[in-house]
């Protein structure tokens, strides 16, 4: 992958958001192959027909279909097509700024609509995460305090004796405390009943989140009784 200049990133786990391009992409090749299904026709030559207008169709982000930049050239589709006489490395240029620029937009309407603000969350620092909630006597923060190992851009790293959790910066809360209180946190220990709960609840996050983003059909069988 280094070869072609691809770089592989991980997501961080139980933040969607993370991988919106993919999970945006996903809507419509799913409703073409549905489509295709439903109507009786070969969903695998339906796809070919979809990626090739889908590539040949302006983005939205860059207003230059991704066909134009790879090949520096207008691929011949199905679809109508207004032909214009700029220059491919324009054509370039012109997507990059584009491409800045809505994305400025698109981070600045999504930090004003959710009220985000700056958090400071340095390597060294105690915090508490986020926690699903189990029942109405659940908190909403585990009440167990972890060290900052790692901060990459909005990814944290935390760890609490041999064990690391890996989340968004805004699961996570940065604890305030002196140097002692600090140590007798760190060092005062879980029950295994503890740890059992917090394996337990990340594993619930996970399969909840599997399941939002992968919906199945109910599949049960129903009898009609005729009266």
């Amino acid at each position: 992958m280094e070869i072609h200049g691809i770089e592989f990133v991980t997501v961080t786990p139980l933040w969607p958001q993370g991988n919106s391009e993919a999970e945006l992409f996903m809507k419509p090749l799913l409703k073409s192959i549905l489509t295709a299904r439903t109507q009786g026709r070969n969903w695998k030559k339906e796809l070919f027909t979809f990626l090739l207008n889908y590539r040949a169709t302006p983005h939205s982000t860059t207003k230059v279909a991704p066909a134009e930049l790879l090949f520096n050239r207008t691929i011949r589709t199905k679809l109508p097509q207004q032909y214009t006489s700029s220059k491919p490395i324009d054509k370039h240029i012109m997507a990059k700024e584009n491409d800045h620029n809505s994305k400025g937009q698109m981070k600045r309407y999504t930090d004003q609509a959710r009220h985000t603000k700056k958090t400071l969350i340095n390597v060294g620092d105690l915090v508490i995460y986020k926690q699903q909630k189990r029942n109405k006597f659940s908190t909403k923060f585990n009440p167990a305090p972890y060290k900052v190992i790692k901060v990459h851009g909005a990814t944290v790293t935390a760890q609490r004796h041999s064990r690391q959790i890996t989340r968004n910066i805004s699961y996570f809360k940065r604890l305030n405390l002196g140097e002692k209180e600090r140590q007798y946190h760190l060092d005062d220990q879980l029950s295994d009943e503890e740890e059992d709960e917090i394996v337990r609840n990340e594993q619930d996050q996970e399969n909840e989140e599997d399941a939002r983003s992968n919906p199945t059909r109910d599949t049960r069988q129903f009898s009609v009784i005729n009266l």
